[in-house]
């Protein structure tokens, strides 16, 4: 079970690492600037849910992305398909009622807070 669960946390921490670093860089500079950080992040239990609905989507989309970019060798295309793999991944996030600075924070608060960790996989395990 341990090593189960090492498995799923370490999948987990990738997907969301990758998650903010393929974040669109144009839509976050339109968001508001970042608040303070603080020491720890609330997030309701509805929020976590629309992230994990949100993760499943923006994974979807980066794995789909990967797969047509590797069909093509001209880079102009592989820009072109990059840009709307990042058009998609706003509008996944902001159709589950999040910001992508609301995402990226709390992708930041479940990488930090094992509590939340715990709530996040009971929410992708439904």
């Amino acid at each position: 079970m341990k090593f189960t669960n090492r498995l799923a946390r370490l999948r987990l921490a990738t997907l969301v690492s990758a998650l903010m670093v393929t974040a669109p860089i144009g839509a976050v500079a339109q968001q508001a600037p970042n608040a303070p950080a603080q020491a720890q992040t609330n997030v309701s239990d509805s929020e976590l849910e629309s992230f994990a609905n949100a993760v499943v989507a923006v994974q979807e989309i980066q794995i789909a992305a990967d797969r047509a970019q590797k069909t093509t060798a001209d880079g102009n295309d592989k820009a072109a398909l990059q840009k709307q793999a990042q058009e998609e991944m706003v509008s996944a996030i902001e159709d589950e009622g999040l910001t992508v600075q609301r995402y990226q924070t709390i992708a930041q608060a479940v990488q930090s807070d094992p509590a939340l960790w715990e709530k996040l996989q009971q929410h992708l395990n439904k």
